[in-house]
């Protein structure tokens, strides 16, 4: 940001002083013809006058590149700045998605913690006898668990799958 502030300055000094140049030319192009200086009131020769024009005009060009170069340097700090914010952004985005993988992960592994207790509680509960209500009550608690763990699953393969199309397209 400090580059692209000191580019813009330069650039606006350079303009500056060009103009200031530019008027000096001009006013000496004005005077062209006059024997006298309407300013100091002294004589004015040809040769004198074309030398000042001369001179003027080649520190004029020579700010003209100056100011060209120094518009070319600006706009690459601004491009820079750009691309770093776009970078920040793209970062900022990555972690997010990275914290909810993380949290799906996490939640995976508790619902396959819950799966296997239910399934270790159906497992015993087929050894004993039990009732069907409670064989009704665990089987659907295995399902509604199953359904959860193949709903995470999903989810953890689309945040995947997008973060490889990411890579693979070059954005990371």
């Amino acid at each position: 940001i400090r580059e692209a502030e000191a580019r813009n300055e330069k650039r606006i000094t350079l303009s500056a002083k060009l103009r200031e140049t530019e008027e000096l030319l001009t006013n000496f192009q004005g005077l062209q013809g006059q024997d006298m200086c309407p300013t100091c009131l002294q004589p004015l020769s040809e040769g004198h006058l074309h030398h000042l024009e001369r001179a003027y005009q080649e520190q004029c060009d020579e700010l003209k590149a100056s100011l060209s170069k120094a518009e070319a340097e600006e706009r690459e700090a601004r491009e820079a700045l750009e691309l770093f914010e776009q970078l920040a952004t793209r970062e900022a985005d990555l972690r997010r998605r990275v914290e909810k993988i993380d949290i799906l992960e996490r939640e995976m592994r508790e619902a396959r913690a819950q799966l296997e207790t239910v399934e270790t509680k159906l497992a015993s509960i087929a050894d004993e006898t039990a009732t069907g209500d409670d064989r009704m009550t665990l089987q659907q608690e295995l399902e509604k668990t199953r359904a959860r763990l193949k709903q995470l699953e999903a989810q953890q393969a689309l945040f995947q799958e997008t973060r490889n199309a990411g890579r693979f397209f070059g954005r990371q």
